[in-house]
Order: C-alpha cells, then sequence, then structure tokens
C-alpha cells in the first residue's frame, strides 16, 4: 500500500460526508462521537504512517536501520478493518452517541417542515422499535403519575427496571427513542405533516399505546381525527361506509384489512373509547353543523347524494352504527356486562336539535332525510341484537331513540317522534318472538321508565292503536305503561 492509496482512503471518507450532507443524511455523521472520530483519526495516521515508513525503505534507503519490509501490508491490512467499521456504523448500526442527541432532534425537528419522507424513514429505520418495546412496557406497568411536562405519566419500577438493565450503549439509544416520541412525533406540526406523506404513519405508533401513558397523547390523537374528519378523508370516509358486518366474524377481525379501522377496532383492547375517538367525531360534525351547510335545505336528488354522504353528521352515523355493534361483541368477548351510561354521547339528539333550529325539516329535504336514516340505523342495531338474541345495551339505545327528536328544545329524554319510533320497533320486535331477551329487554325498558314516558305516550297511543289494533305487542306496551309498569 503506497501513499497514494492513502489519499483514496481519505477521498472516500470525504465523499461520504459530502453524499451525507448534500442527500439532507447528516444523520449517519451523527453516529459518530468525538471520541470515536479521534479513534478513527488516530487509525488513520497509523496507517499513514505505515506508508510513510514503507517509502522510506524502499526509496530512501532505509533498510538498514528498519527490520522488515511488511509495513505496506500492515497497512492494508488496517485499511482493510478500518473501512469495514465505517461501513458497519453507517450501513448497521442503529446506535447514537448520548452527546450527539440534541444535534439529532435539532436535526429532526427541521426535517419535519422540509423533508418528512425522509423523517419517516428515519423514525421507522432507527427509533420504531425502541419506541414500541419502551411502550409496550409502559402499558404492563403499574400507573403512577409524574407531572413532569413532556415525560412519560407511567414511570414505574418495571420500566425503571426496563431501562436499569439496558446496557449502556442500549440505554443511550432508548433516552434517544423517548426524546423522539416525546419531542417529535407527538407535536401536531409531525402530526400534520406526516398525513401528507402517510396518513396512518402516525396511528400506527398511536394504536400501540394501552394507557393514555403521555400527558399530551391524547391531545395528539384527538388532533390526528380531527385533521382527518375536517378534510373529509376519502379512504377514511370510504371504509366507515363500505364496512359490512359478516356474521361469521368479529368486527375487528373483519377490520384486520382495512387501512384506518383496524387500529381503531383492535380485537384485545378498546382502544378507540379510551382516546374517545367518538368525541372527536361529534363535536367536528357539531361544528360542522353549527357553520351551516347548504345540503340539508336541498330537496332529496339522487345528483346531491354524494354531498349528503359527505356531510359529517351522515358519516358519524356510519361510524356509529359499527362502533355501537364493535361495543356488544368486544364486551361480550370479555364478560363485560356492567351498566354503563356513558358507554356513548347521544351525539344524534344534539344533531337533531341543529337540524331543527337551523335548517328545513319538513318536506323532502335532506334534513328530514336525516332523521329517516337515524331511525333506520336504529332498526339495524335492533335487528342486530335480536338476531344474537342479546339483549346487552338495548337500553341504551332505546334511552338513545327515545330522546331523539325532530323538534326544538323537547326534553332530553322522551320526545313524541322518537318515542312512537321506539315504540313501533318494540312492537315488530315482540311481535315476531316475544320469548327473544331483547323483546323481553325492550319491554322491561318501557316498565321502568313509565313515568317518564306517560304523558308523551298518550299523546301518540290513538296512531299506534290504529296501526297495530290487534298486534301482541302494542297490547303488551300498552298494558304497561297505563297499569303503572305491571301488565298483570
Amino acid at each position: 500500500m503506497t501513499l497514494s492509496d492513502v489519499l483514496v482512503v481519505l477521498s472516500i471518507l470525504i465523499a461520504i460526508a459530502s453524499i451525507s450532507l448534500a442527500n439532507n443524511k447528516r444523520l449517519i455523521l451523527y453516529k459518530f462521537s468525538w471520541i470515536s472520530a479521534i479513534l478513527f483519526f488516530v487509525i488513520f495516521i497509523v496507517i499513514s504512517g505505515l506508508c510513510v515508513i514503507q517509502y522510506l525503505y524502499d526509496e530512501c534507503g532505509c533498510r538498514a536501520y528498519l527490520p522488515h519490509n511488511y509495513y505496506s501490508l500492515w497497512a492494508f491490512f488496517i485499511t482493510i478493518v478500518y473501512l469495514a467499521i465505517i461501513l458497519i456504523y453507517i450501513l448497521k448500526s442503529k446506535h447514537f452517541p448520548k452527546v450527539n442527541n440534541d444535534k439529532i432532534i435539532e436535526y429532526y425537528a427541521g426535517l419535519i417542515e422540509t423533508n418528512m419522507p425522509l423523517l419517516l424513514e428515519f423514525v421507522d429505520a432507527y427509533h420504531k422499535k425502541g419506541i414500541s418495546n419502551y411502550i409496550d412496557n409502559a402499558n404492563t406497568s403499574e400507573k403512577k403519575e409524574k407531572k413532569t411536562e413532556g415525560i412519560f405519566v407511567v414511570e414505574t419500577d418495571s420500566l425503571k427496571q426496563y431501562k436499569k438493565k439496558s446496557r449502556r450503549r442500549r440505554k443511550n439509544t432508548l433516552d434517544l427513542d423517548i426524546r423522539v416520541l416525546n419531542e417529535i412525533i407527538l407535536t401536531k406540526s409531525f402530526v400534520k405533516n406526516s398525513m401528507n406523506v402517510n396518513s396512518v404513519s402516525f396511528l400506527k405508533i398511536a394504536s400501540l399505546f394501552k394507557t393514555e401513558g403521555l400527558l399530551n397523547l391524547k391531545d395528539m390523537i384527538s388532533f390526528y381525527f380531527q385533521t382527518l374528519i375536517k378534510t373529509h378523508s376519502e379512504d377514511f370516509f370510504s371504509e366507515i361506509y363500505v364496512f359490512v358486518q359478516n356474521d361469521n366474524e368479529t368486527i375487528a377481525k373483519q377490520a384486520e384489512d382495512t387501512k384506518y379501522l383496524k387500529f381503531l377496532f383492535q380485537n384485545d383492547f378498546d382502544w378507540i373509547r379510551l382516546f374517545d375517538v367518538e368525541a372527536v367525531f361529534g363535536e367536528c360534525s357539531l361544528k360542522e353543523l353549527a357553520e351551516g351547510h347548504p345540503v340539508w335545505n336541498r330537496s332529496v336528488d339522487e345528483w346531491e347524494n354524494d354531498q349528503y354522504k359527505k356531510t359529517l353528521p351522515r358519516v358519524y352515523l356510519q361510524f356509529f352504527r359499527v362502533f355501537f355493534k364493535y361495543t356488544v361483541e368486544y364486551r361480550r368477548a370479555y364478560l363485560k356486562t356492567e351498566r354503563d351510561e356513558k358507554l356513548f354521547h347521544n351525539y344524534l339528539y344534539y344533531f337533531a336539535q341543529e337540524l331543527a333550529r337551523n335548517y328545513n325539516c319538513e318536506g323532502e329535504t335532506y334534513a328530514c332525510h336525516f332523521f329517516e336514516d337515524v331511525y333506520s340505523i336504529f332498526y339495524e342495531l335492533y335487528k342486530y341484537l335480536f338476531d344474537q338474541n342479546n339483549d346487552d345495551l338495548v337500553d341504551v339505545l332505546l334511552r338513545d331513540q327515545c330522546a331523539f327528536s325532530i323538534t326544538v328544545d323537547t326534553p332530553y329524554l322522551i320526545s313524541q317522534d322518537g318515542l312512537k319510533k321506539a315504540v313501533e320497533n318494540v312492537i315488530y320486535f315482540y311481535d315476531k318472538d316475544a320469548d327473544n331477551v331483547v323483546s323481553k329487554k325492550m319491554m322491561n325498558f318501557f316498565s321502568n321508565k313509565r313515568g317518564e314516558i306517560l304523558s308523551q305516550y298518550k299523546a301518540i297511543k290513538g296512531e299506534l292503536q290504529a296501526t297495530y289494533p290487534s298486534s301482541p305487542g302494542f297490547q303488551k306496551i300498552d298494558k304497561i305503561i297505563n297499569n303503572n309498569g305491571n301488565d298483570e
């Protein structure tokens, strides 16, 4: 190996640095600490020295002073090892010296605005596994609040042991992964800009959490879905609309092939309720109604159907349909039978009030059509439970339907039109199978709510009696309400 070869090695090193900077991949250089840089420089000096000695041996008559002629061979072997170590650092190593952590975070923060695809590539290549492992440990830890901004709320003994058992090199990488999660990924700028490149990149990470974990995690998940919903994401909305349940598979199983819903409707954890995605959807829908949308006052027409289906309240209705069925399946799978009045937010009631106040709900307008769609979904959900002979959450459905009204400012709980539709559903299913647990649960609901229902029921009784003169279901429910809940 000669001095010209040393210059070639130097050229290679300079080329690596230049390409890294030119391609905005400065991260490669951050794999080297100042200690490793000094070490590599010393090795380079050794190689150069061996080449100089070989030159003196061959060209300057110094053979009498030098013991042997293997200096170039030693320089060659050291050079091979030297370049191999550098390549391993560049291509394989996922470790970054702790001294460079601040520089890396600053570099990543700049990439959020300038080169999001590259940032996502770096997160996936260098930090995804570490973040995932840390989240897994946080999920299985006992909760102990730690009120420090940007730090994991869940900082328990098992997490401390997880850090402690990590070798120093791994611990430095873990510290960086946690900072990337807190200071880069869980920021509005990352969430918003990443959606322009890969709309589920943030959701993939967020879906790993089984606890609220970080102080701003829930806010960022809410911001993600707000952005997704307000921009009327066609992919997301189309998944909600085309999702049709197969009775032979659970919703979580069927959602596995979808882009978004597989993260919301998880098989082993009620993630969607922990982060209250329904509330985000509902609030965005209410805001759209308040701001106004021209389609609601238009007459129903096939040319306008696409616009109507893109309105947020209508998409929410489809979402609620799937969400309710998923809730029933999840509760059944995990033997959750406790009564919970707050399982759903009843946004349909608030939609109805907003439509009745600000839009034309008479005739064949889309505002009026929306009410028919809501009643259709309620019927579908009753039938879903009836077919399974499963009475879980029937009373929650009835409560929400009885409150649903086209009349402004009706008392929240019972309205004439909502009550009429609910009673008609009860009559239908009771007449179909009086022994079905859903039919029995429906009757029991009206027995318990008799005092609240009675005045509104009297106003609609005549119409119901004319429609169902010989119905056992009507006779049963009429006796229950008029005889103080006692049908005997």
